[in-house]
């Protein structure tokens, strides 16, 4: 049937993304599938399996670049075709975040990638991407055409095997700067710039704190009305889709805690100041005892641990062993104890909030632990380190009790399909 050979196709183009193989091998392999098994509807050249040939006329002008959109309702009727989806509701996780392409220019990617909630081991897949030399200048028009597909999608549901199945967004995962850019919100290092709640920052030697532990939350309500002018920058086209601004709109682990804050620390115990950072015979041993873990990593870990020095190279999944896993027993003989103990109440603290296992018994003992760790950070590393990630560790837990575990709302997979998209671009004079 029409729709079995789209799955085919659809299989056979992940096959070759996954395995890079050449647009002149894939063509070859086809014309031998169409010959051998008589499949006259497949295509004889790659191009066409990736339908490159008449995308042209689809690309639209979007200021300072150009986007592409492949489609809402299109992209989820396979996806759950393919998975032989039977439910009567699908919620779905919307990222949205920059991917540069190359390091010798400005050139990048910013892909609308959604995942399929009820699909857990269903890889993101994009509905429309955008590509210039800076972001899209902007967002309200950038997001249009998606708004536009899921309106209707929220309005009506997706026709799926006779049925009309409910489609609603359950969350909006971004970093930081992306956040701001989608929602039309105060960027990080703004005075008002908190999704959470009304902490006021200041600044302090020229950097931007916020020190406050008991604001005021936001509601959702106020987000509509935007009764506070100091956090909003303009109105996004994202407020006419059915989605609650504080409750769908986690915080994100991996750039919050892993590539901000344990990032952070491991900055201030190798290059802080001389009341916080190691000697560099300690520093050594450390490396010694890493290399020690190296030869044993186990293979459920994907990356064998680095040096600590260098540590700013680290990917996120690396910061992640670290923090659960090797780095209290790490530390614990080199750093002094009220800076080993400070460590120890964030590596307790997530290493609950990522176990759905302990979140029932635990989870008010991992938000006392973090408010603990964001109350001494100042008195520890200086008040003017207390930052827009280090104070939203006190929200970190909200987010828990309305999604579960840290991972079933994090970002790790859309950005390993970052990857996969690098790996897509064939050429990169053309790259959409």
């Amino acid at each position: 049937s029409e729709s079995s050979l789209e799955i085919f196709k659809d299989h056979l183009r992940c096959w070759t993304i996954g395995h890079h193989i050449a647009q002149t091998a894939i063509s070859d392999l086809l014309k031998i599938i169409k010959s051998d098994l008589k499949l006259n509807l497949l295509p004889s050249d790659a191009r066409t399996l990736f339908k490159t040939k008449n995308i042209n006329n689809k690309i639209v002008n979007l200021s300072p670049g150009k986007y592409y959109h492949f489609g809402l309702k299109s992209k989820l009727l396979l996806k759950l075709i393919q998975n032989d989806f039977k439910g009567n509701e699908v919620n779905i996780s919307v990222n949205i975040d920059g991917l540069p392409l190359t390091k010798s220019s400005g050139s990048q990617f910013w892909p609308i990638l959604i995942k399929i909630d009820e699909l857990e081991k269903l890889k993101p897949f994009p509905i429309g991407v955008y590509h210039g030399e800076t972001k899209p200048n902007n967002s309200n028009i950038f997001l249009l055409r998606f708004v536009e597909e899921m309106k209707i999608l929220q309005n009506e549901g997706l026709c799926l095997y006779d049925k009309i199945v409910k489609i609603r967004i359950s969350k909006i995962l971004c970093d930081a700067p992306a956040k701001s850019f989608v929602l039309c919100i105060k960027n990080f290092n703004s005075y008002a710039s908190c999704p959470k709640c009304y902490a006021e920052g200041s600044f302090q030697k020229n950097r931007m704190t916020f020190p406050e532990l008991n604001s005021k939350l936001r509601t959702n309500e106020e987000f509509y009305s935007q009764s506070d002018e100091d956090f909003h920058k303009d109105t996004s086209i994202l407020c006419d889709l059915e989605i609650d601004f504080i409750t769908s709109v986690p915080l994100d682990y991996m750039h919050l805690v892993l590539l901000g804050i344990m990032k952070r620390l491991l900055g201030f115990w190798l290059k802080g100041n001389k009341e916080v950072r190691l000697f560099k015979e300690d520093i050594d041993a450390i490396n010694k005892r890493i290399k020690l873990i190296y030869k044993s990593t186990p293979r459920e870990f994907s990356r064998k641990p680095r040096l600590i020095t260098e540590y700013d190279k680290w990917k996120a999944v690396e910061l992640r062993t670290f923090l659960l896993h090797y780095g209290p027993w790490l530390m614990k003989p080199f750093l002094r104890n009220q800076y080993f103990l400070h460590f120890l109440s964030l590596h307790c603290a997530i290493r609950i909030l990522v176990c759905q296992d302990l979140l029932e018994k635990y989870i008010d003992y991992a938000n006392e632990l973090l408010m603990y760790f964001v109350n001494e950070f100042g008195n520890l590393y200086g008040n003017e380190f207390v930052n827009h990630n280090v104070h939203n560790l006190i929200h970190l837990t909200l987010d828990v009790k309305t999604f579960g575990s840290l991972d079933k709302f994090s970002c790790f997979p859309f950005e390993n399909y970052m990857h996969t998209i690098k790996m897509m671009i064939k050429t990169s004079n053309k790259p959409i």
